[in-house]
């Protein structure tokens, strides 16, 4: 489309995406942990289509789904289980569980240091 969008392909080719050229899911990310501080490297992105690409690229952490196109799970460094399986949230379940560790750690430690 020339100039004026950018068309991808998603869901193993079944369906395409129309985009103004620099509107991805990458850009946006992006611009919006900018925006709050958050560094690229403490990113987690999952995918699973070719329009994924940039956003897995850009992230800290690239996960695929097991039914994920070739290209999207050799650009991720893990693939969790399938759509099916839920896969998703089975990784979100995963970043919940290292989030309340951390807030507690950090909740102890805080602690240690005022009792100190």
């Amino acid at each position: 489309m020339g100039d004026l969008a950018l068309v991808s392909s998603s869901a193993a080719g079944a369906l395409g995406e129309i985009a103004a050229p620099g509107v991805t899911k990458a850009a946006t990310l992006a611009r919006w942990t900018a925006a709050r501080g958050i560094a690229p490297r403490q990113v987690w992105a999952v995918g699973d289509a070719p329009n994924d690409l940039p956003m897995l690229t850009w992230a800290g952490r690239a996960f695929a789904v097991a039914n994920a196109h070739p290209d999207v799970l050799a650009a991720a460094s893990v693939t969790v289980p399938s759509n099916a399986d839920d896969g998703v949230a089975a990784l979100l379940g995963t970043a919940a569980a290292l989030a309340r560790s951390r807030s507690s750690h950090h909740r102890t430690t805080t602690r240690s240091l005022e009792d100190a």
